[in-house]
C-alpha cells in the first residue's frame, strides 16, 4: 500500500468540519487534500482560509490546474474533483481506480467508497499529487 493511501486512511472516522484539518478532531474535503499531502512531504501552498463551505466559483479547479499535474486516468492516490449544485467544489483522493477516500459532508466524516453512481457522474478532473 502506498504512503499517501495509507495516511488518507488513517485520517477514517475523523468528523466532518469546515475549514479545518485536525485528525481526529475535524476536516472538511480540502483540508483533508492538504493534511495528506503535509504528512506525505508533499509542499502544496494551502487554499485561503476563511473560504465558503460550498465554492460558488472555480477556485478549487484554478488551485489543482496551478499546483497539481492534470492526468487522465484514476488510480491510486490521484486527486478528484466533484461538481456540486453546479460548481467544481469537492475534492477526494482515490484509493484505487474505483474508490475513493473524502471529508464527505453528508457522512459527517472522512469515508472510503466505491467510486460509481453519482461519484462517477459529477467527476470533472484528475490530477496528480506527485510533482
Amino acid at each position: 500500500m502506498s504512503r499517501v493511501i495509507e495516511v488518507a486512511r488513517s485520517w477514517l472516522g475523523t468528523p466532518w468540519m469546515h475549514n479545518q484539518k485536525v485528525k481526529g478532531i475535524g476536516v472538511d474535503c480540502i483540508g483533508f487534500l492538504f493534511a495528506v499531502a503535509e504528512e506525505c512531504g508533499y509542499d502544496l501552498p494551502s487554499m485561503p482560509s476563511n473560504y465558503p463551505r460550498t465554492a460558488l466559483d472555480d477556485g478549487i479547479r484554478k488551485y489543482l490546474d496551478s499546483y497539481l499535474i492534470p492526468c487522465e486516468e484514476i488510480k491510486a492516490e490521484r486527486v478528484l474533483l466533484f461538481q456540486y449544485a453546479g460548481f467544481n467544489n469537492h475534492v477526494a483522493i482515490a484509493t484505487s481506480e474505483n474508490s475513493i477516500i473524502h471529508a464527505s459532508y453528508t457522512h459527517k466524516k472522512v469515508v472510503e467508497h466505491p467510486l460509481d453512481g453519482i461519484w462517477l457522474r459529477t467527476l470533472k478532473g484528475v490530477w496528480s499529487i506527485s510533482m
